[in-house]
């Protein structure tokens, strides 16, 4: 098949830099299964193909904002009935500290993710400091 016969809306080669390029932003989520790796890599490939295949035809920005956009929706999804959306930093933190890629491969990015996932997730969830209340700067002789 050549180029011109390709009907896929993005040109091959930017749809491998796609590929890479999502591959290298989930395994900051853990080392997921090859099956369940390769899934995630045609989410986030699918989420991205629009974008990617307008030029400049920047593969690693699109695949940022497809991972970026999957990953509001599934911290939307795991928002608590008292708080409002799960910072996307403390679900990774959290999602790494419960092993969910080998754990829980299938409850990453769900939309309506189990129960018994969101309970383990949000026991690993970072606790927020409370903030710092300002000290009185000590008098001190220059």
């Amino acid at each position: 098949m050549s180029p011109e016969d390709d009907l896929s809306p993005v040109p091959s080669i930017v749809a491998r830099r796609l590929a890479i390029a999502a591959e290298r932003r989930l395994a900051a989520w853990g080392p997921f299964e090859p099956d369940w790796q390769r899934r995630l890599v045609g989410a986030v490939t699918a989420a991205a193909a629009e974008a990617a295949a307008s030029p400049p035809y920047d593969a690693d920005r699109a695949a940022r904002e497809a991972l970026d956009g999957l990953l509001a929706r599934w911290a939307a999804s795991l928002a608590s009935d008292d708080g409002g959306p799960v910072p996307v930093d403390a679900l990774r933190a959290a999602f790494l500290a419960i092993d969910g890629a080998r754990r829980w491969p299938d409850q990453f990015l769900e939309t309506q993710p189990e129960s018994d996932f969101r309970d383990d997730l949000r026991r690993a969830l970072p606790r927020p400091l409370p903030a710092g209340a300002p000290l009185e700067m000590p008098e001190q002789p220059l």
